[in-house]
């Protein structure tokens, strides 16, 4: 019997034309495409011709059990992930139960990089993220709330730019609330602030504010919620355009002079 083949297909944030040609092709080759829900309708113009399997959210490890075990009968298997699958996707997923039924003689696996929402974010905003820069999830379903603090800390402290994925749900507050009890302590009130939304849908708002604004929505939901990204500026970090544009400066200014001639 020939090898499965899985595809773990980055998608980005929800507009099929972030996808890149490879993954395009990927779909294309693919005999079954794996993924939730609300994920698979982002690309269901381009799968229409396909059998999909579906679930709803906190199913994933369901979902890459069954993509292993559909490419385990020699089927082209494409597991969707949004964003790109090694930033809080499916890619480390589908690995870890590769490695735990020592499957990796039987199945091929191609993971598709894609565009991923604090990419997207910081694009929009202007130039946020041009000097160093952390990525930290606030759930701490599968993270201990201790060890999101301590990041949070080291990670501000060391004056980073901070990216923020899921900062605030419903059901899941402390680790919003704790985030900005730590923030306080390490940044300025003035320090530029993005909020972005919904990237990459119809209601896409991108909103430019400082720590000050931010402290004082507190729990606003209607700012900060799952399908939100912050990106907490650094002391590097400058609005531009009259506070439409972030840009963070790497240091060039320092040895060159931006005047035209």
């Amino acid at each position: 019997m020939s090898k499965g083949e899985i595809y773990i297909i980055s998608t980005g944030t929800g507009n099929v034309q972030q996808l890149t040609g490879n993954a395009c092709e990927l779909l294309g080759k693919a005999d079954l495409i794996v993924g939730y829900t609300k994920y698979i309708k982002d690309i269901e113009s381009l799968i229409k011709d396909k059998e999909v399997y579906s679930t709803g959210m906190t199913h994933e490890v369901d979902r890459c059990k069954y993509a292993v075990g559909q490419a385990l009968t020699s089927k082209k298997v494409a597991l969707i992930s949004n964003g790109d699958a090694n930033v809080y996707g499916m890619a480390g997923l589908v690995l870890e139960i590769i490695e735990a039924n020592n499957l990796w003689d039987k199945l091929e696996v191609i993971i598709e990089p894609g565009i991923t929402s604090i990419l997207t974010a910081a694009a929009k905003a202007g130039a946020p993220i041009m000097h160093d820069f952390a990525v930290i999830s606030l759930s701490n379903l599968l993270t201990p709330m201790e060890l999101i603090e301590k990041r949070l800390q080291n990670a501000l402290s060391a004056d980073f730019v901070l990216g923020l994925y899921n900062p605030l749900s419903h059901s899941r507050k402390e680790p919003y609330f704790k985030f900005l009890e730590i923030l306080q302590q390490h940044r300025n009130g003035d320090t530029p602030v993005v909020i972005a939304q919904n990237l990459g849908r119809d209601n896409e708002a991108i909103h430019i504010k400082t720590v000050k604004d931010l402290l004082e929505l507190k729990d606003d939901m209607t700012m900060i919620n799952m399908s939100t990204i912050l990106i907490i500026g650094s002391s590097a970090t400058r609005l531009a355009n009259s506070g439409k544009k972030v840009i963070t400066r790497r240091g060039y200014q320092q040895n060159y002079d931006y005047q035209l001639q």
